[in-house]
């Protein structure tokens, strides 16, 4: 996928065959694994000797959620079977069980750990980050200046992989620096303890991710419930004032009408460009007297 001309990646049909083939590969060597040596005969005694209505049955009452109580003897070989499939299924991405595999695993995080702290959907915007169009593109080289293609849209889709590396980048680089992860600092949010972050695909067939993360040390929602309702006014005055300023969705230099105004005079200027087709300005050089706490160069800056 990462060949240095891209063939593969906006080749059409390359990576689903790809994927298909890895996942025959898990599914293989999964039930390699379980049927080897002693457990052979006994696998294969128990799906020849499967009941299909009983089997249908199941499905059944699994399918609306029921729960299977006091199984009889064939109902017992038709779940073993379950199991096992369940035990091959697990090894191959983007099969129904290993999402089923993933809802247990954040159960016993939820049982383990308690409430999550903070929830985080994190959808990096691929067609307004110049490392995706730059990723996207055909040109091997990269140019201080990104011109848009009219398709940019068709562009992005076209080339699955270079949206996978782009999100991969950016989501590392939000791990680290934004929530602390394997870093030398606690992240935006406090000191992470533990997070669980899946991803799935969206829309326009791009990827995103939903986060659940706990914090160390923060309360749990019973203790913010207790401290409330004891009467302790500072604790509920500083939860009001917590509340207010997360629920926030205005920008620095004003409101959402004022500032698609602003962008839209702008943008009828001929020497306007997309700010994000262009690299950040970088910051200013070092003073040589930046220990002299009274050194106007360094107060400026």
């Amino acid at each position: 996928m990462l060949y240095h001309d891209k063939r593969f990646q906006i080749d059409p049909d390359f990576p689903l065959v790809a994927f298909n083939h890895c996942q025959i590969k898990a599914a293989s060597l999964g039930s390699f694994l379980l049927t080897k040596k002693c457990e052979f005969d006994v696998i294969a005694e128990r799906i020849l000797s499967l009941n299909l209505d009983v089997l249908d049955k199941i499905i059944e009452k699994l399918k609306f959620g029921d729960k299977i109580t006091n199984p009889s003897n064939e109902e017992h070989k038709c779940l073993d079977v379950i199991n096992d499939l369940d035990h091959v299924g697990s090894s191959v991405e983007a099969s129904a069980t290993t999402r089923k595999f993933m809802r247990k695993e954040l159960w016993s995080l939820l049982a383990f750990k308690g409430a999550l702290t903070w929830y985080i959907t994190f959808s990096p915007a691929d067609i307004k980050h110049r490392l995706a169009l730059y990723l996207a593109n055909h040109d091997l080289r990269l140019t201080p200046v990104i011109n848009l293609p009219e398709n940019i849209w068709k562009r992005i889709a076209d080339n699955p992989a270079a949206c996978a590396c782009f999100f991969h980048y950016i989501v590392e680089a939000f791990l680290t620096h934004i929530v602390g992860h394997q870093s030398t600092h606690k992240g935006l949010f406090g000191k992470p303890s533990v997070f669980y972050a899946p991803v799935e695909q969206q829309g326009q067939l791009t990827i995103h991710l939903h986060m659940l993360l706990w914090i160390e040390n923060s309360l749990s929602p019973q203790e913010i419930r207790d401290k409330c309702e004891s009467g302790d006014s500072l604790f509920r005055k500083a939860i009001i004032d917590y509340m207010e300023d997360l629920c926030n969705g205005s920008f620095i230099t004003g409101d959402m009408d004022t500032v698609k105004d602003r962008v839209k005079r702008w943008q009828t200027k001929s020497e306007y460009k997309d700010p994000t087709t262009l690299r950040p300005i970088s910051p200013p050089p070092l003073c040589e007297h930046m220990h002299d706490s009274g050194c106007p160069k360094c107060i400026d800056t």
